[in-house]
């Protein structure tokens, strides 16, 4: 991976982190690679719990909408 790092400058991995009462958390690392100096690696980890929410709610409002269009084409093409 550092060599991933070197070769792009910069690099975004999500990954779980766990809080001081154990509970874990969803967490996009962002990992960029300076060289000055020295060379340093800056990382910064966001919480995207809310993204995760997020995204799981749209899979389930398109598995909705799925099964509606499913119905009503159904419905179309029924004979009475």
């Amino acid at each position: 991976m550092m060599q991933e790092l070197r070769k792009l400058g910069s690099l975004t991995h999500e990954g779980c982190h766990r809080r001081k009462n154990g509970a874990e958390f969803p967490v996009e690392v962002s990992l960029g690679y300076v060289q000055l100096d020295r060379a340093y690696i800056i990382s910064v980890a966001r919480d995207i719990t809310k993204r995760k929410q997020d995204e799981l709610a749209l899979i389930k409002a398109n598995r909705a909408l799925r099964t509606i269009s499913a119905c009503n084409e159904a419905l179309v093409h029924a004979g009475n």
